[in-house]
């Protein structure tokens, strides 16, 4: 075998045919600049640092022996696309450390025939390092070898009817678009055309997971296999998403089933959300599939809370129930239920059931407030919050002593949180009241963005009500500001 040790410009032109550099074996090692302009570089072994370069429709293919292995500071970028995967039987790409992809790099099936037996090979992605960059993995099909990550911003696209499985621990950290089919092929599996994702260890979700088409987008193969999520999970709008075949899915951060405004229906077989999870469920009408679904078959571990939001204009009555969730058997209960719904259990579901509503005009005649001193703007007690404030809060409109919440700081496993205390009303949010909690640098600057929210776990039981406690990181002389925004349509 060769070697080829580039360092300084290596460039592939005119012709658009394949330039093959991996015949016998040989390493190429970049740590200078690789541009393929036209047609295919084909390279197999190697150790590199440098960039490679695809410009237009140019390949650059990393296809028959050793994997060409990439180390921090190696960079993909160009319009065109580095494929993994081609008509070799040793088809890998090595990563360890912090690599960029601003292009496209694509893991690919390889189906050749040999002696009239067709053999499937496919494109791999192995090492211990993280994808990083503006640019995205098209994974069509292959194996993820090792202990992988995408950071923050990188997009994986994932698609194809080849088989996908994961050996090791895999994280997303960036944008996870599933659109299917997909299928699994590997050692001692069933073929099912409707499996999808083999997770043989952890796969983690820090980022989001956007699953484009209906079905399973993971599926357990090994019997091992836990899905945490501490980021988002959007599953299908208008249709069943699923994770099927025995997978563990520890729910610490966002669940939305179905699309804004369009239900859908998310099926699992164990599905264990902690404290600091969130699921959220639309309610668009009185029947299903109007209103979304989680069907477990297995045990639920419930806890966190439970968002419930109506849409498509639908106002159900008090006392309307929705047989939105089902189990085989369940643990726990939601810690807060918010849109103005509670939620009764039973031995194989859970019911979303409305809570009596109060309006603004109800409360206000309650609390004896006539003419001017009756408008949502008031202030009669000239405590400087308004009656809609006091409203939201359950306060006393003429008593200037009231105060609905209070702030601090709290540090949590070495790490100091500025902290807010509210309650919020059932009845409130029956009659269309949200709670939203927002932080910002400065107060023109509100956002959600790494807010924790959770219950009050000193707080004292009001019945009709939840004691809340959100709390956003900070450090040490950093200015953050946390606020509280109730509204009403």
């Amino acid at each position: 075998p060769l070697v080829f040790n580039n360092s300084g410009r290596f460039i592939k032109r005119s012709s658009t045919g394949t330039t093959s550099l991996d015949s016998n074996g040989t390493d190429f090692n970049n740590t200078g600049r690789v541009e393929v302009e036209t047609g295919t570089l084909d390279l197999a072994g190697g150790l590199s640092s440098g960039s490679f370069t695809m410009m237009g429709n140019a390949t650059l293919l990393i296809n028959d022996g050793k994997p060409q292995a990439l180390t921090t500071g190696a960079i993909l970028n160009g319009a065109g696309i580095c494929r993994v995967g081609g008509t070799g039987a040793v088809i890998a790409m090595s990563v360890s450390g912090n690599v960029t992809v601003d292009g496209v790099l694509e893991l690919v099936v390889n189906a050749q025939l040999a002696g009239g037996i067709q053999n499937a090979t496919t494109g791999a992605l192995e090492g211990a390092g993280t994808l990083t960059g503006s640019g995205r993995m098209d994974w069509k099909a292959g194996d993820l070898l090792g202990n992988l990550s995408t950071a923050p911003g990188f997009r994986t696209a994932v698609s194809g009817t080849g088989g996908k499985q994961i050996y090791e621990n895999f994280t997303n950290g960036g944008i996870m678009n599933w659109s299917g089919p997909e299928a699994i092929v590997g050692p001692d599996a069933v073929y099912d055309p409707d499996w999808t994702l083999t997770l043989a260890n952890v796969f983690r979700n820090t980022g989001t997971i956007n699953a484009l088409a209906a079905g399973a987008f993971f599926k357990n193969y090994h019997n091992a296999v836990i899905l945490e999520n501490t980021g988002t999970v959007n599953t299908f709008a208008g249709g069943s998403s699923e994770i099927a075949n025995g997978a563990v899915f520890i729910n610490a951060g966002v669940v939305n089933i179905g699309g804004e405004g369009q239900p859908g229906q998310f099926e699992a077989s164990r599905f264990d959300q902690t404290a600091t999870g969130r699921l959220c469920i639309e309610i668009g009408g009185p029947l299903a599939p109007q209103f979304d679904q989680l069907h477990l078959s297995a045990e639920a571990g419930l806890g966190g809370m439970l968002h419930v939001t109506r849409i498509n204009g639908f106002a159900p009555s008090a006392g309307d129930t929705f047989a939105a969730i089902t189990y085989a058997s369940y643990t726990g209960g939601f810690a807060r239920v918010g849109g103005g719904f509670t939620v009764d259990y039973a031995a194989a579901g859970a019911n979303l059931r409305v809570s009596s509503s109060l309006a603004f005009a109800a409360w206000a005649t309650a609390n004896g407030l006539t003419g001017d001193d009756a408008l949502p703007g008031a202030d009669p007690d000239g405590d400087g919050q308004s009656n809609f404030f006091e409203y939201v809060h359950n306060s006393n409109p003429k008593s200037a002593s009231s105060a609905p919440d209070t702030t601090g700081t709290a540090t949590v496993g070495g790490q100091e949180f500025l902290t807010l205390k509210y309650r919020r009303w059932a009845d409130r949010e029956a009659a269309g009241v949200t709670y939203t909690p927002e932080t910002g640098t400065t107060l023109g600057n509100w956002g959600t963005a790494g807010i924790i929210e959770e219950v009050d776990p000193d707080a004292p039981v009001i019945p009709g009500s939840t004691a809340c406690r959100c709390r956003v990181p900070v450090t040490p002389g950093q200015e953050k500001f946390l606020r509280v925004k109730a509204a009403k349509p």
